[in-house]
């Protein structure tokens, strides 16, 4: 699967928001929010990023945002 960049959602603010309150980031780094809102959106994904990257906030994020439903 190939991720487009700069895709836009309606999820991306509140993706924002959660990242926010619940981290304590001002931002995404690189494809973070990308990968976010495609697993909150119900799809499957696989990440590869080097170590720091930020892989282990992709899923928390997920998680954070599933259990806020």
């Amino acid at each position: 699967m190939v991720l487009a960049n700069n895709v836009k959602s309606a999820a991306a603010p509140d993706a924002l928001s959660v990242l926010n309150s619940v981290f304590g980031l001002p931002a995404f780094r690189g494809a973070q929010e990308e990968i976010v809102r495609h697993v909150t959106d119900g799809g499957n994904c696989l990440v590869l990023m080097p170590t720091g990257g930020g892989k282990s906030l992709c899923c928390a994020r997920a998680a954070a945002s599933w259990s806020r439903r």
